[in-house]
């Protein structure tokens, strides 16, 4: 696969996360600041890089229904305009596929 900018990571993003509690669905918004990225998610803030067609982030995320905070570690790969990869968030893992919005 070529190349690909970060800038073609940036704005928004519909993802579907495949999780161990079941379907999950959020939006991404991913924004440039230099070398790295920020990522931001239901009012959470991540930060990672872009290298080739692969996406890296992490930070922490508390989720008000498992009433607690862990870390949130994502890595992802793009291909054809879609992102897909996988994730873990404490000890529980997730698959996920991130598509544009329409």
């Amino acid at each position: 696969m070529p190349f690909l900018e970060a800038a073609e990571f940036e704005g928004k993003w519909k993802v579907v996360s495949n999780t161990e509690g079941g379907i999950r669905t959020s939006e991404w918004n991913i924004s440039r600041e230099g070398d790295s990225i920020k990522v931001e998610m239901n009012g959470h803030v991540f930060e990672g890089t872009v290298a080739d067609n692969r996406i890296v982030f992490e930070g922490n995320y508390h989720a008000s229904g498992a009433g607690f905070s862990a870390i949130v570690k994502v890595e992802g790969t793009m291909d054809g305009g879609v992102i897909t990869g996988r994730g873990t968030w404490a000890e529980y893992l997730m698959t996920f596929t991130a598509r544009r919005p329409d």
